[in-house]
């Protein structure tokens, strides 16, 4: 369970780095084009629920024990159509867009926060591999 609390609070993390971190380069796009861009007061706290929403799907769908790389395959594509799918629907609730150019930043914005998360989670994980096999090798030297 400890586990788990550390990877959503990992993932929360990432996720919202990633997304501030997007929102700060399209107001800085929108800024040199001549536009004023402005989020709405509740901004910070709807993209925080929405990552906690979707760390917590993410987690059902994803970490689910299986062999095989295909059925994993498959649950990553169905998890990137059921993320876009919640994000999306939710940027449509929150007013993050209200016309074609808007959304298709949102829409971008999504794919590349997805990505970014995915290798940050690869990365750690790789981290922690190294760490527990330098451990290992640790306690038999020992013996």
């Amino acid at each position: 369970m400890k586990n788990k609390l550390k990877l959503i609070f990992d993932q929360v993390s990432t996720v919202t780095f990633f997304v501030t971190l997007y929102m700060g380069i399209e107001a800085t796009i929108y800024h040199f084009a001549g536009e004023e861009l402005s989020f709405n007061w509740y901004t910070p706290f709807a993209v925080i629920l929405l990552s906690v929403a979707c760390c917590v799907i993410s987690m059902v769908l994803l970490l689910q024990p299986d062999a095989s790389n295909r059925t994993f395959r498959l649950r990553v594509i169905a998890h990137f159509v059921l993320m876009a799918g919640v994000v999306l629907g939710a940027a449509s609730l929150f007013r993050w867009y209200t016309n074609l150019r808007e959304f298709w930043f949102v829409a971008f914005g999504f794919v590349m926060v997805y990505v970014l998360a995915w290798v940050v989670t690869l990365m750690r994980f790789k981290y922690e591999e190294v760490q527990i096999s330098r451990a290992l090798e640790q306690i038999r030297d020992e013996e």
